[in-house]
């Protein structure tokens, strides 16, 4: 039934999505919109390249190990995403609300078209996904990640410079990804700041609970993920 949920909001369309979690209780709101907005197809290549490629070290610890550190630091990262866009359009939205809301429109309006654009003629001109040159990046890094964890038996370091390598990719994925990252954040964070001035309670603990919350439940699909690839303990070979 979880998963059955999980792939109905995957798949649903992002403003029925939006209709649907705003006539919801503000948690429910909060995790139904995180939960959508989790379906990101540029997180879920790249960890399901990473995993594939820790099946070569023959051992789930290291798989368990390494994919975990890669989705909490995603979700760290994607808290800072979102506080600094709150920081920001708390203060914007108040002294220029309509002015900014515009501009987001057009914004997100223009990413849309590049979107539909790659639909057709894909990867021509301006994208958003993920280019040649950064899919190398990454593979590389995944690549480099999975040797030092092939030493790791004679180095302890080797295993300590896996996780940091594992670190500094889901950093770098998660600032080349953003494009990837669709209407669903402004849409939470208009919602929030409204929500947090009504409640009476401090903005920046109300700002950084729903967010911690936010990006909890954004990484659940990732983990999912990681949970299959610990249970099946195969991989297959990705065109």
């Amino acid at each position: 039934l979880l998963v059955s949920l999980f792939l109905l909001i995957g798949l649903m369309p992002e403003s029925a999505i939006r209709t649907f979690a705003q006539g919801l209780p503000f948690p429910l709101f909060v995790g139904t919109v995180a939960l959508a907005d989790g379906f990101n197809p540029c997180a879920f290549t790249v960890l399901v390249i990473l995993l594939s490629l820790l099946t070569y070290t023959q051992r789930r610890r290291d798989m368990a190990i390494i994919g975990g550190t890669f989705v909490i630091t995603s979700a760290v990262m994607y808290f800072l995403f979102i506080m600094l866009m709150i920081a920001l359009g708390s203060v914007l939205i108040e002294q220029y609300g309509s002015v900014i809301l515009l501009i987001l429109g057009i914004g997100i309006a223009i990413a849309g078209l590049i979107n539909i654009k790659d639909y057709f003629w894909f990867k021509e001109g301006v994208s958003l996904s993920l280019s040649e040159d950064q899919q190398r990046t990454i593979s590389k890094r995944a690549g480099k990640i999975v040797r030092d964890l092939r030493s790791a038996d004679k180095s302890r370091w080797q295993f300590l410079g896996a996780l940091g390598g594992t670190v500094v990719l889901a950093v770098f994925v998660n600032i080349v990804e953003l494009g990837c990252t669709a209407i669903l954040p402004v849409v939470y964070m208009t919602t929030l700041v409204n929500y947090c001035d009504a409640s009476g309670t401090p903005a920046m603990l109300c700002y950084s609970s729903w967010t911690a919350l936010y990006a909890a439940v954004y990484v659940l699909p990732l983990f999912i993920i990681l949970a299959g690839f610990i249970y099946s303990f195969q991989s297959a070979r990705l065109t």
